[in-house]
């Protein structure tokens, strides 16, 4: 079994709250970082405070824009990976009104094993060795946003977990 941190972007102002997407999401070209993810595996999930604002074009041409919430900056979820990288098929390159662009090209699902408690980006960077100011920014091999930690880390991690309750 192996265990990983993921970072997410906070969900969209679109989805009602309780209807938040949950899984691994992963850019073109950056799938590799997680070769050896396998079902089973235990995944932490950190919200950003912030996140791109995408947009994009509706079907009267007309330019919409989807907003991040305000995230909280702590691991929010362990998951557990019920289905390893594949590519998803329906994805399509976002725009974002920085004049970026990315292609969420892979993903892996998950299952929610615990949502009852959560770490602070203080106490998540002190756990995985980071400077207390580090804000996750560029995290993960290739900049993927998914990073594998030791059983170590974790054990620490899913300790903390559980003693801050929300």
């Amino acid at each position: 079994m192996n265990y990983w941190v993921t970072t997410q972007w906070p969900h969209s102002t679109e989805k009602p709250i309780g209807q938040e997407h949950s899984g691994i999401f992963l850019p073109n070209g950056r799938e590799t970082a997680v070769n050896d993810m396998s079902i089973g595996d235990i995944v932490f999930i950190y919200e950003s405070k912030h996140g791109r604002t995408s947009i994009f074009e509706q079907e009267d041409g007309t330019i919409k824009k989807n907003y991040c919430r305000t995230g909280k900056m702590e691991i929010r979820d362990i998951v557990e990976v019920t289905r390893t990288i594949y590519e998803w098929i329906d994805s399509e390159p976002e725009n974002y009104t920085d004049g970026t662009n990315i292609w969420w090209r892979y993903r892996g699902d998950t299952k929610r094993i615990n949502t009852e408690g959560f770490i602070s980006l203080l106490r998540l960077n002190e756990i995985l060795g980071y400077s207390e100011n580090y804000t996750l920014r560029g995290f993960g091999d290739q900049h993927s946003g998914i990073k594998k930690i030791t059983k170590k880390q974790a054990l620490a991690l899913i300790d903390e977990y559980n003693s801050n309750k929300k």
